[in-house]
């Protein structure tokens, strides 16, 4: 049946057919329950609902206020702002044609000369405590520049997420709890991004927990 026997229910010799008539009402529900949800997914966009994440602009000017006068941070920040819309590519490790959210944040402080030794994927970034160049710091102290790794393990695998925090509080961006990462996803590249859950220490979903927080040895 093509198109426009589907929108008139009418048969192959132009006769209104049962069949035609129940495929066209099938079709007509269908429209009903797609308008439905446009209408449910708007009307949550006007409660105010948090989308899971959204994408930022940020300016070098911005980027130098958020250093605080810190010329390591500044040139870090200023070195990962090159790499914004770099596509996301898991495994890979140019900051120029693609990597993952791990590979980034190594490479970037490689790049910048600061003694982050050997690569570590999300995982075991989430079990540091002290250990290539990294070291734990609590949560509350969490500035410009640190690394903030979040995850999970759903008894089969383990599903992780590393940014660099950018504007926790968001006085000078004007976005609360601003970072910078590789994102896959719906974002799939390099970007600044806020999302769902920072507050509650937690990335897009609940069960993706802030499990680490650490800080590169130099940085502050």
């Amino acid at each position: 049946m093509d198109r426009d026997e589907l929108r008139s229910g009418l048969g192959p010799h132009g006769l209104r057919s049962a069949t035609g008539i129940a495929t066209r009402k099938l079709a007509m529900r269908a429209m009903a329950g797609s308008f439905a949800l446009m209408a449910m997914a708007a009307k949550s966009s006007d409660a105010g609902m948090e989308p899971a994440i959204s994408v930022v602009n940020v300016d070098e000017k911005q980027l130098k206020r958020l250093a605080r006068g810190n010329k390591k941070l500044e040139s870090l920040l200023l070195k990962a702002h090159e790499s914004i819309g770099v596509e996301y590519k898991w495994g890979a490790t140019s900051l120029k044609r693609g990597l993952d959210c791990s590979n980034l944040t190594w490479k970037l402080f490689r790049s910048e000369g600061f003694d982050y030794r050997g690569y570590l994927n999300t995982r075991g970034l989430a079990a540091v405590e002290e250990r290539n160049g990294l070291c734990k710091i609590d949560y509350k102290n969490a500035k410009a520049g640190d690394l903030l790794v979040y995850g999970f393990n759903d008894g089969r695998k383990w599903t992780g997420h590393v940014v660099i925090l950018i504007d926790r509080l968001g006085k000078i961006s004007g976005h609360k709890g601003l970072v910078l990462g590789a994102h896959g996803d719906e974002v799939g590249s390099v970007e600044y991004v806020t999302f769902r859950g920072f507050d509650k220490k937690y990335f897009k979903q609940p069960e993706m927990k802030l499990a680490n927080v650490l800080r590169v040895d130099g940085l502050w």
